[in-house]
């Protein structure tokens, strides 16, 4: 199955297509209203595409149920995926129950959370996002949330017309531009997740890797200029942080002797301090649903890989592009003791939740044996 908006009854009630067989598996549910073709939202482009088939579909509908019952998955207006249901309190308890086993695995134990993408900058989702950090917290799990913050850097630097620029995928930061980087990211952005985690019950505290010399870098090279390359990770303010149940929000800027500041990549800033922390899991929050062996085809995603295995896919192509330094720091982040990386799709709503606290899961696992 590729990536697509199912419809299921009326032009508001769609579903992800990739979702389906997850969500299936996971709440035990059916769907007894489908029409015999529908229409899809192609989420690249956002347009509607008509005529394709349900029949991919329908070998799901065999769950068992007790009763029948409808699901609706939705679009808002933001495009944000929605689910609708009339499932009867048995059921939600019956779902949260089936939640134990993995709760009390990751009970007092380390997950960091690399946030980004569409969740990053999708209003609804981003409240999602903290809804399931502040959950974790509250059953007893140690969330360490590591942010960029590339779209609100840009939307700075050119109201204050300063041109961004690019080498190789990273930011070329000069010293005009690193300061707005710094005042954006340790500022503006940071302390937005951090007010907007405890309005929904929660406790954050704001960081960047500046703070409490976290993350000692130098010049990753000579035409990047402050973009730096993590050379040491002190993790002594983070676990100070997380003993008094503080959720540590984490910019990614870094400094150096001199006292320069630095712009980090998220995915490597996340997957040093999850290293340095020995945690427990890594979970890197995208705008793909995974590891794909085909890249045009959901139905291809690769469920689990051993970090030994990375040098054939990167040899098939099966890893590639920008995809090959995120997958680099997840193999330095186990290697150096976190337990288990995550690869998930940030653009569906309680993706952390259905990966970590579900046995289904929903994207990449990545181990080192």
């Amino acid at each position: 199955m590729s990536e697509k908006f199912w419809k299921i009854n009326s032009p508001g009630d769609c579903l992800l297509a990739s979702e389906y067989s997850r969500l299936m598996t996971m709440l035990k549910l059916t769907v007894i209203t489908a029409p015999d073709k529908c229409s899809y939202l192609d989420t690249v482009n956002s347009q509607i595409t008509t005529g394709d088939q349900w029949s991919p579909l329908r070998k799901y509908n065999k769950q068992c149920l007790t009763q029948p019952i409808t699901i609706f998955f939705a679009t808002n207006k933001k495009g944000l995926h929605t689910m609708n249901n009339n499932i009867n309190n048995a059921q939600k308890a019956e779902i949260i129950a089936h939640a134990l086993p993995h709760i009390q695995k990751y009970r007092k134990k380390t997950v960091v959370v690399k946030y980004g993408g569409n969740a990053m900058i999708n209003d609804e989702l981003k409240e999602a996002v903290m809804r399931d950090l502040v959950l974790l917290t509250t059953v007893g799990i140690k969330v360490v949330l590591v942010h960029g913050g590339g779209p609100a850097i840009n939307k700075t630097l050119e109201k204050m017309q300063i041109e961004s620029k690019f080498e190789n995928g990273l930011r070329v930061t000069d010293k005009d531009t690193v300061d707005v980087v710094q005042m954006v990211l340790a500022g503006k952005v940071n302390k937005d997740l951090v007010c907007q985690i405890g309005n929904m019950g929660g406790h954050a505290i704001g960081l960047s890797g500046m703070d409490g010399n976290m993350m000692k870098c130098e010049a990753l090279d000579d035409c990047h200029g402050f973009v730096g390359e993590i050379k040491e990770v002190n993790t002594e303010v983070i676990e100070e942080v997380l003993n008094h149940n503080f959720i540590p929000v984490i910019s990614t800027i870094g400094y150096d002797e001199k006292g320069n500041c630095y712009n980090i990549n998220a995915d490597t800033a996340a997957a040093a301090i999850a290293g340095a922390l020995k945690a427990e899991a890594l979970v890197s929050m995208t705008d793909i649903v995974g590891l794909l062996r085909d890249k045009d085809d959901d139905s291809t995603l690769i469920h689990k890989v051993y970090i030994s295995d990375t040098p054939a896919l990167i040899a098939e192509g099966i890893i590639s592009g920008g995809m090959i330094p995120k997958i680099d720091s997840m193999t330095q982040a186990l290697r150096e003791g976190v337990k288990k990386a995550f690869i998930i799709d940030g653009r569906v709503p309680h993706s952390i939740l259905m990966e970590l606290l579900t046995d289904e899961g929903m994207g990449t696992m990545f181990r080192s044996r």
